[in-house]
């Protein structure tokens, strides 16, 4: 085969680029759900939800999460959205009961009242909002995916 009739290379380019952008409409259309579903107290879990596509910058944030937060940048052909708050693991599957005990102080308070020095915490119900952000978006993720790689297949072809 020479040269000029092979679009292999151009092919290939075709095909990251169509999974780049999929990957980058699925990644805002999840972030956008999370963000929207995210429980909110201060807005501090709902402002730290970020995304990073296909090893790009962190994005959806003035102060985005870090690769040590677990969020950073994305590998190849890949989208990840999270947040780096560290109770988002609780409001996403809550928790069992547990004790909390006094660490600093003589006894627990939220400042009007006593506790003791040991509580016995029921447990949080979970709250989830990444998993039903993606969940819910799934068939029309894989649509996307379809029609990027359907539009640079055409656009290959003509």
């Amino acid at each position: 085969m020479t040269k000029e009739f092979d679009n292999t290379d151009k092919a290939i380019d075709a095909m990251d680029a169509a999974m780049e952008s999929a990957l980058y409409a699925a990644a805002v259309k999840i972030h956008g759900d999370a963000v929207m579903m995210a429980p909110v107290d201060t807005g501090n879990l709902r402002g730290s939800i970020s995304f990073s596509v296909c090893g790009g910058q962190t994005e959806g944030v003035a102060h985005p999460a870090s690769p040590e937060d677990g969020v950073g940048s994305a590998p190849p052909d890949t989208a990840v959205v999270g947040t780096n708050v560290h109770y988002a693991p609780h409001m996403e599957f809550g928790t069992a009961p547990h004790e909390i005990a006094v660490r600093n102080a003589k006894v627990l308070t939220d400042g009007k009242k006593f506790f003791g020095k040991r509580v016995r915490h029921p447990g949080t119900a979970a709250q989830p909002f990444l998993e039903p952000a993606l969940r819910d978006n799934y068939n029309e993720i894989q649509q996307l995916m379809k029609a990027q790689f359907a539009k640079r297949l055409k656009e290959l072809t003509r």
